[in-house]
This record gives structure tokens, sequence and C-alpha cells, in this order.
């Protein structure tokens, strides 16, 4: 009986452990928008040999849009900070210190979203989407060569 015991006590213990976040974050940011609109960023602490910096697309508390933002060195400390057209509808996401290297696109005004494409699979749908809302962004921006 007391055998049986201990494997039970054994089995609720790995079954708690295995339940329970061993992801804590990493690394946070919540980039204002305007209108009720904000992108979150976030990292786990958590890798192999690179990094996966995440993102959300809010508007108001509807989670409009997700996906990866970066995979970086585990040694880099990346802070991100956000473009925002002179009309609110496009954001352009990039790392401190690289202001030409725009790493996320998101159009709140037709919902559309890079690198987060649905259905492009060859990388042009992607290619063309970026370059039309790098286009439209860049025009607020003319001091910035953007890429």
């Amino acid at each position: 009986m007391a055998r049986l015991r201990k494997i039970i006590l054994l089995i609720v213990c790995v079954i708690t452990l295995c339940s329970c976040d061993f992801d804590p974050i990493y690394y946070e940011k919540t980039l204002n928008a305007g209108d009720g609109r904000t992108v979150h960023i976030f990292a786990y602490d958590n890798y192999d040999v690179t990094r996966s910096y995440d993102y959300e697309v809010y508007e108001g508390s509807i989670l409009i849009q997700d996906g990866a933002l970066a995979f970086l060195a585990p040694h880099e400390n990346p802070d991100f900070l956000m473009y925002k057209s002179v009309d609110g509808t496009i954001v352009g996401i990039y790392k401190k210190g690289q202001p030409n290297n725009i790493l996320m696109l998101h159009d709140f005004s037709t919902k559309e979203n890079y690198p987060h494409v649905p259905g492009s699979y060859d990388g042009s749908e992607g290619l063309r989407l970026r370059n039309k809302l790098l286009s439209k962004l860049q025009k607020d921006f003319p001091d910035i060569k953007m890429k």
C-alpha cells in the first residue's frame, strides 16, 4: 500500500511539473500605434541556437494578427521601435540601431501584414505585399531609406 502511494505521488508530481510554464518572458514591449491599436513584441527565455521574437497586433483587446518578427542570436539584446504613417493606418517595426531595416509591416485599414501573408507559398506574394506597404510608409519618412 505504501508503495502504491509513492507511485501515485510520483505521478502527481510529474503531471504538475509538466503542466507548469517553464518559458518565462525574456523580452516584452508594447508599441502604441494610436486609436487603441498596439503591437506587442515578446520573446521567451527558451531557445536553441536563435531566439524567436514574436509579435501580436491588436485593435483594442482583439488580436488581429500574430507571427514571428525576427530570429536573433541569444547574446543579442535588441530593442524594437515603430514607424507610424501620418494617417496612422500603417506601422513598420524595426530593431533599434537599424532604422532602415523594416522587419514587420501592418496596414490597419486593409489588415494586410508582412511577413505573415496567408496563402503565399513561393514568396512572391509576400515580396509584392512588402513592397506595397513599404512604399506607402516610405512616403511619410522621405529622409529614411527603408528596405
